[in-house]
């Protein structure tokens, strides 16, 4: 068997696997499955779907206040909010029990200030809720979150 099997870990993504079959000189498709809740069809597409996500930005502009949400992509189906907790710690709530411990991927970051002595911690508090905390210095601040992206995949089994 000549060629390679490509394995990707791309959302929805849509590829033609096949490899050359030496006795038939002909490229044929693979069939089956390639794991990640993906698979092969009889046609030699991958489909599926590997997790579930939710991408973004936090954007604080008023002290003493939850930072702007700016979603860009929620492929989950929850509504997802935020709020003020107290300075420098903010709660993301979703309305459906999405953020299960086991199944948990999560991305914060981005900082923005030349000095970099900004960082951020995203925190699994249950099923519903994750905190947001801010730091400048090591210290909890408030009004550090400029357009700081994040990333949360929900994957359908625990690794």
């Amino acid at each position: 068997m000549r060629g390679a099997i490509i394995k990707s870990y791309l959302y929805n993504i849509f590829m033609n696997i096949k490899y050359f079959n030496d006795a038939s000189g002909l490229w044929e498709n693979i069939t089956g499955s390639v794991g990640d809740g993906l698979t092969i069809g009889t046609d030699g597409w991958v489909v599926g779907k590997a997790y579930d996500k939710i991408v973004g930005n936090l954007n604080q502009t008023t002290a003493g206040a939850a930072p702007n949400l700016y979603i860009f992509e929620n492929t989950t189906g929850a509504t997802i909010t935020i709020t003020f907790t107290s300075n420098g710690v903010y709660q993301l709530t979703s309305n459906l029990p999405i953020f299960i411990y086991e199944y948990l991927w999560i991305y914060i970051g981005n900082e923005q200030n030349s000095n970099g002595d900004w960082s951020y911690q995203m925190v699994r508090n249950d099923n519903y809720n994750l905190t947001i905390y801010s730091y400048s210095n090591f210290v909890i601040t408030d009004m550090i979150l400029k357009f700081t992206s994040f990333e949360i995949r929900i994957y359908p089994s625990a690794p």
